[in-house]
């Protein structure tokens, strides 16, 4: 199961990490054995809460040993002019890619056993 999540987390498009684990919200939640769809629910949430917090601590470790970004200083007057967007890390995109799975699962699951 952690395989399966770290695997999809790994998807940087929205659409098709979405779309995949609708999907397989929808087949799991829809199996005729009811003990078997609450066993796959219950072992997907734990790991995946499991997972998106030991990520998220190694995560915060590799950032502590990273030098410290430079500082840079005002340019004198152009201060309308707006700042650039820093480049999201790939930890940082793969984290919220967890918080999104984490997300739209407990949703999905939610509609699933209503």
């Amino acid at each position: 199961m952690r395989n399966l999540i770290l695997s999809i987390s790994q998807e940087t498009d929205d659409g098709k990490r979405r779309s995949t684990i609708a999907e397989l919200m929808k087949e799991k939640t829809s199996l005729d054995d009811v003990a078997e769809a609450a066993k796959f629910v219950h072992l997907w949430d734990t790991t995946l809460i499991q997972v998106g917090g030991d990520f998220q601590n190694e995560a915060r470790a590799r950032a502590l040993r990273m030098p410290p970004a430079p500082v840079v200083e005002a340019d004198g007057g152009d201060e309308d002019k707006p700042a650039e967007p820093r480049e999201k890390s790939k930890d940082e995109l793969q984290l919220w890619a967890l918080i999104d799975m984490m997300i739209q699962s407990k949703t999905l699951i939610k509609k699933a056993i209503e």
